[in-house]
């Protein structure tokens, strides 16, 4: 399979530590990764590129994760995409929030 042709993860933490390990995993096993790190970047990166997942931290400084999911929902081009919260968040009322957005 050509480089192109490997789907690509848009991986979202202000968590250089949580990044390297995601990268490293996704890519061992045959994922093109893209990295922003926090909000900002992702919906910047969403204008230039449409991955074929995001993974979303839901802790971020400025904007949260739940608010860069509702504002790649409320795009028609980019609703599609699936979103995976990434969380150390155990509470029930949290993933619901998140399930929400």
């Amino acid at each position: 399979m050509s480089e192109n042709n490997r789907p690509l993860i848009l991986i979202v933490d202000d968590n250089t530590y949580n990044i390297q390990v995601l990268g490293n995993i996704l890519r061992e096993n045959g994922f093109r990764t893209a990295v922003a790190q926090n909000g900002f970047e992702a919906l910047n990166f969403l204008e230039k590129k449409l991955p074929d997942l995001v993974l979303l931290d839901i802790m971020m400084p400025q904007m949260d994760g739940y608010e860069v999911c509702e504002r790649i929902k409320k795009e028609p081009d980019k609703a599609e995409i699936p979103v995976i919260f990434i969380s150390v968040h155990t509470d029930t009322s949290e993933k619901v929030k998140a399930f929400r957005a």
